[in-house]
Parts: C-alpha cells; sequence; structure tokens
C-alpha cells in the first residue's frame, strides 16, 4: 500500500534547494515533502503532532512536535541578548549559558549527534558497533576454546543464574548448543559456570583459559554408554558360556541383558522428558529476565523524555519573554526553509501540496470509515 499520499511519492517542485523530510504512519513512509508543507497539513488536522518525521539524509525519527519547538527555540536565540564577554572582563549570564547549551543539545539530538557534558556535540559514530567476542579468534568460530570445554562427553554442567540459584545439572551437549546458538550466548558470557558438582563457579572463559594453561589431556580409556557396556557385558558371558558350555546360563544371561535394555531405554526417556523441562524453565527464565530488563531501560527513557520536556518547556518560558520577530535564523536542521517561507506565504501552498491535501484528506476519511466498520 502506497499510504496516504496515493500512487507513491514524489518529490515537490519548489525551484530552490529546499530542505526535504520524510514522514511515518501507519501505511509506512512517505515523502520527500518540506516542513512548510508539514505544518500546514498538521494545521488542518490531516498529522498530529506526535507524526514521526526525518530530515533526508540522516536515520532517526523525531516527533513532529520536537522538530517545530526546535525551530521555535532558534528564533529565539537570536533575539535573546548576548552575554558579557569573558575575554573582556564580563561574566557570561547562568540562563544565556544554559539556553545555548540546552539549544544545542536539540540540534545535536535531532542530527544523531551525542552531545557532551559540556554542551557542545560530540562526533557521530555508528550505532551498529561489532560485538567483541570474549575469547580470541573470529566470532561463531567453530574450534574456539569454549566450545572444546563441550566437547568432552559425559560431564555435567552447573550455573549461577541472576537471582543467585544454582542451576543444572546440564549435559556438555546441551550447554553447546547454547553457547553456539547467538541467542544465549551473550547470556552466558556472564554467567559463573561450573564443571561437576566441586568447585568453584567460574566465567567460561576463565575455565577455557585454565584448561588451555593446562595442556591437553592424558588418553583415558574410552568411555562407554549404557548400550555399549550391555553389549560388552554379553559378549563376556557368550565366553563364559562357551567355556561351560551351559545353555541354561546363556537363556539366564539373555533374559537379563533383555531386562537391563528395557530398564535403559525407560530411564533414558525419563532423562529425556526431565532435560526437555529444564530447557524449557531455562528459556523461560531469560525471556523474563529480559523483560524486565527491556522494562527498566523503557522507564529510564521515559523518565528522560519527561525532563527533556519539562526543561523545552521551561526554554519556551524562557524565550517568550523577548521579542521575537517574524523570522529568524535557523541552524543546519532547517537551513533554506526561512528564505522559501518568505516567498510563499505562511499561509500559503502551491497546487502540488493542495492535490497532496486533498489526498491526506481522503485517506484520513478511509480509515476513519475503517474504524467505524470493525467497531460496527
Amino acid at each position: 500500500m502506497g499510504g496516504p499520499d496515493g500512487g507513491g511519492d514524489q518529490r515537490p517542485s519548489t525551484g530552490q534547494n529546499v530542505p526535504q523530510w520524510f514522514y511515518q504512519d501507519w501505511a509506512g513512509e512517505h515523502g520527500p515533502r518540506t516542513l512548510l508543507q508539514l505544518t500546514q497539513a498538521l494545521q488542518k488536522g490531516y498529522f498530529t503532532p506526535d507524526l514521526l518525521v526525518r530530515k533526508e539524509g540522516t536515520h532517526r525519527w523525531h516527533t513532529l512536535r520536537d522538530v517545530l519547538d526546535l525551530r521555535q527555540l532558534l528564533r529565539a536565540r537570536k533575539h535573546v541578548q548576548p552575554a558579557p564577554d569573558a575575554a573582556a572582563g564580563g561574566t557570561p549570564s547562568r540562563t544565556a549559558v544554559s539556553l545555548e547549551a540546552a539549544t544545542a543539545a536539540s540540534a545535536a539530538a535531532l542530527a544523531g549527534i551525542s552531545p557532551r557534558r559540556d554542551g557542545s556535540p560530540a562526533t557521530a559514530t555508528s550505532a551498529a558497533i561489532p560485538v567483541v567476542s570474549l575469547i580470541s579468534g573470529s566470532p561463531g568460530a567453530q574450534d574456539d576454546p569454549i566450545t572444546n570445554l563441550f566437547r568432552t562427553p559425559g560431564q555435567e554442567w552447573f550455573y549461577v543464574d541472576m537471582h543467585g540459584e544454582v542451576q543444572g545439572p546440564f549435559s556438555s551437549q546441551k550447554m553447546q548448543r547454547w553457547w553456539t546458538n547467538p541467542l544465549y550466548k551473550d547470556h552466558f558470557s556472564s554467567l559463573k559456570c561450573r564443571r561437576g558438582h566441586h568447585g568453584e563457579f567460574r566465567l567460561l572463559p576463565e575455565i577455557a583459559e585454565e584448561v588451555a594453561a593446562k595442556g591437553p589431556p592424558p588418553e583415558s580409556p574410552k568411555q562407554l554408554g549404557y548400550k555399549e557396556l550391555i553389549n560388552l557385558g554379553k559378549n563376556r558371558e557368550s565366553e563364559r558360556y562357551v567355556r561351560s558350555g551351559s545353555r541354561k546360563e546363556e537363556s539366564d544371561l539373555a533374559k537379563e541383558v533383555e531386562d537391563l535394555k528395557q530398564q535403559v531405554e525407560r530411564l533414558e526417556v525419563e532423562n529425556e522428558g526431565l532435560r526437555n523441562s529444564q530447557e524449557d524453565t531455562f528459556i523461560l527464565r531469560m525471556q523474563v529476565e529480559r523483560l524486565l530488563r527491556e522494562k527498566a531501560e523503557l522507564a529510564r527513557e521515559v523518565t528522560m523524555l519527561k525532563r527533556e520536556k519539562e526543561s523545552l518547556q521551561e526554554l519556551l518560558q524562557y524565550a517568550q519573554q523577548f521579542d521575537i520577530a517574524d523570522e529568524g535564523v535557523a541552524d543546519e536542521l532547517i537551513a533554506g526553509e526561512e528564505e522559501w517561507v518568505g516567498e510563499q506565504g505562511l499561509g500559503g501552498s502551491d497546487r502540488a501540496t493542495e492535490e497532496w491535501f486533498e489526498e491526506l484528506r481522503v485517506a484520513s476519511q478511509t480509515v476513519q470509515s475503517g474504524l467505524e466498520d470493525a467497531q460496527a
């Protein structure tokens, strides 16, 4: 679906190098449009102040309200009386410094740059920073030291969860599957684990480093499973039968072996059910922990947004105390907007814009009709 713009987004012809903006609604991303066109659509009721917009060439989304608030701040900034020059012996006004720092921080935030503590924007860095593996070698390597820890069969593993409770035992195969799964690898990197029922809990990289320092383990006889032990016992009893020549002993031995096989199969079924139950419990516990972390992050973000909103409201109240002219000086985010707005007129619009408004009105009516049908 193409969105409210109709059959595809087209760049409006303005005749000048006017900054272009994109917006996102229920139907997807649309644009480009000028900031004046978005403002007029807001005034006509086609959009709400919470509409997400971004400037062409950037990837960070902001609400239309924040962009317009910053525009008003930049206008007020020009008409604030400059503070005395510190180099000339004067002391800069604390309010002027706060307005300067807040304006720079807001502009840097909309431009995708994190401000430093002194209020000046820092150099933007890529958000996709590669995660360095906790162990040497390329990420996801098949023969890393930690993967080798889980290749010895017959070992039992335990770990301490975030609540301080010991979980386990888990087989080496299951630990290896969890470690090689990207969904759980980061979680296990911060958990303290232990091999066997004795010893202290440590991080997996520390255990791998200790094993590597000791060198390869001495050669030991092959560890036998249940079925191999059964076959070995059967062979030994067969040899004894050959020596004794007793068919009755062979029959009794075969019956015992069959009983052992049934017991082993029953134990394997019970153990598999227990392992699956432990694995499901572990996955649910991890999901709950992840949701708790996300909830805490959202709470912090909400608190920060409330503080930023209060700061902007205080700055706007302060800026409104000054005589603000109709035109102001915009920074790089809205460079070129003021001149074009002056030629077009604050209330005027070209024919293409009027056609776009009509498309928005039709789309709004369509959405409203759909909502009424759904409620009916």
